[in-house]
């Protein structure tokens, strides 16, 4: 039953950022690079578009 509730978690979480990332233009390590100040320099960290 974990498993599946993974795999459904995952499934339906893809859909969801699939949603948000049509809306936006971002994906999930500019987010997250964005997020939690990566000091890394292979994501540019997402900022919302201006205009």
């Amino acid at each position: 039953m974990l498993l599946h509730l993974i795999e459904e978690t995952a499934r339906h979480g893809g859909h969801a950022e699939f949603i948000r990332e049509t809306i936006d233009g971002a994906t999930l390590f500019p987010l997250l690079a964005a997020a939690e100040q990566w000091p890394d320099p292979w994501f540019q960290p997402w900022q919302a578009p201006t205009g």
